[in-house]
């Protein structure tokens, strides 16, 4: 296997089905904060990753 292939992130598409008054607020808060859906997601796993890591440590 190359290089390439070994660092190669994966990826795949998430849908579901929500409320349509919480996706509008939603997305009005992320409009107002100046962002788009995909960095907000993008920093929810980050968080994600650093907040189990931490419980990995205790």
């Amino acid at each position: 296997m190359n290089a390439a292939a070994k660092t190669k992130k994966t990826q795949t598409r998430v849908q579901t089905n929500i409320d349509l008054k919480i996706k509008n607020r939603a997305e009005n808060v992320i409009k107002e904060a100046g962002l788009i859906s995909t960095a907000v997601i993008n920093e929810l796993y980050t968080v994600m990753k650093k907040i189990e890591n931490k419980s990995i440590l205790n």
